[in-house]
């Protein structure tokens, strides 16, 4: 009782923030937690999902915001769904350490066990995902963002890691409007035989809609940079259609799409006829006739972004989406 109430007590001196270097962290986690059950700590949720809960921390050692992440341990969680939750984060951890820094991928500081309760401190980024920012951008800016994200992916390709789960959800605008790809839980180190996304029995992890064709097959051994290279054309097809190109009710009636169907025909707008055949490229089927890389579909992004704009200023086609 009496730590409760000293827990309490120290809401308002704390702000919701406290010391994460070494030990501190743990005692933040528990902290946290407490926090948590009482309703205390809410107003700096950043974040929540079925599997975990993201709160603003800050480092006083260093002066900084960081973002705090646990996973969740709620009653009927299934505990093998949430061992691999758990190994999610280290995956994590261990990626982001042999990654170089870059301007648009979120970093991690620093992860750990307590007591059974996994923790992840990561760089905070103020701003909303992806999905949630384009509706408040055009087209083209879309597709500006789009070009950086790419070349980030670049930058983590050139260091052998693939993401594997690349969607607008994974992409943090900030408030000057750059682009932070993050949650690398399901990423992967090309060579490493470890793979989480292999759930065995021919079930697989990641988001449908965004998913390519060998992942959507459980060809876990030809997922390789190509994969993200289809999630960024996936990404890109929706920027100029407004729509994904494979939908469905059920997961698995997207994934059959996926593999089966043709590519929809863009609509006949100036912007998707420039860069349309981009998208063709970045999503073909066959991993062998696809864009290389993430870096080729971000010069050829600019490519057709200059082509559409030298015609503009010749008054060629219509006006700028």
């Amino acid at each position: 009782m009496q730590e409760r109430q000293k827990l309490r007590d120290d809401v308002p001196r704390l702000g919701f923030k406290a010391t994460i270097r070494g030990r501190s962290l743990l005692d933040l986690a528990r902290q946290t937690l407490a926090l948590a059950e009482q309703g205390l700590a809410r107003r700096k949720r950043l974040g929540h999902g079925g599997k975990g809960i993201v709160y603003e921390a800050l480092d006083t050692v260093l002066n900084r915001k960081v973002a705090l992440k646990l996973v969740l341990q709620a009653p009927g969680i299934d505990p093998e769904e949430l061992k691999r939750e758990r190994d999610r984060f280290l995956v994590e951890a261990r990626l982001s350490a042999v990654l170089p820094v870059h301007p648009n991928i979120v970093s991690v500081y620093e992860a750990g066990d307590m007591e059974g309760q996994r923790y992840l401190a990561a760089e905070l980024v103020i701003g909303r995902p992806m999905n949630e920012w384009k509706s408040s951008a055009s087209q083209v800016r879309q597709a500006e963002l789009l070009r950086d994200v790419a070349v980030a992916m670049g930058h983590a390709h050139r260091h052998g890691i693939i993401h594997r789960d690349l969607k607008p959800a994974n992409i943090l605008v900030d408030d000057e409007g750059r682009p932070h790809v993050t949650d690398f839980g399901l990423a992967r180190k090309l060579g490493d035989k470890e793979d989480l996304a292999d759930m065995g029995g021919g079930r697989i992890q990641g988001t449908p809609l965004y998913m390519s064709p060998e992942h959507a097959q459980g060809h876990h051994k030809d997922v390789d940079t190509r994969a993200d290279v289809w999630s960024l054309g996936v990404m890109l097809y929706e920027i100029l259609a407004g729509r994904p190109p494979f939908r469905g009710e059920k997961p698995q009636e997207v994934l059959e799409r996926i593999v089966r169907e043709p590519l929809p025909p863009l609509p006949p707008t100036d912007l998707a006829r420039a860069l349309g055949p981009l998208c063709v490229k970045a999503l073909a089927k066959d991993p062998a006739r696809r864009l290389p890389s993430a870096e080729a579909l971000a010069r050829e992004e600019r490519r057709g972004a200059d082509g559409r704009r030298k015609r503009a200023s010749r008054g060629v086609g219509r006006s700028p989406t």
